[in-house]
């Protein structure tokens, strides 16, 4: 089966959808996390520190792969908590 423009057009309309779904999915979760952490930061910090317990969170890739995980690694949001992780566990790169 050949793939059309629409039919390209539609997976790509699914896929904006689903990133939608799963960054509001995350603000819900940080949401509930920043009201016993006080910052974002700290929210962060929180949701993250198992991975870095087992010796994830040491390089950007890693920021990036938690990210990719909670399903929104490339949105302008997902981006932006890549940045904040990166300085939470002073990544370097």
């Amino acid at each position: 089966m050949t793939a059309t423009y629409s039919d390209a057009e539609w997976v790509l309309y699914n896929e904006a959808q689903l990133e939608q779904h799963y960054l509001a999915d995350f603000e819900r979760w940080l949401r509930q996390v920043l009201d016993h952490a006080g910052t974002v930061e700290d929210a962060l910090r929180w949701m993250t520190q198992e991975e870095r317990d087992n010796g994830w969170m040491t390089h950007s890739q890693d920021a990036e792969r938690w990210v990719w995980k909670q399903g929104f690694l490339f949105t302008d949001r997902g981006r932006e908590v890549v940045e904040m992780l990166k300085r939470i566990w002073r990544m370097e790169y």
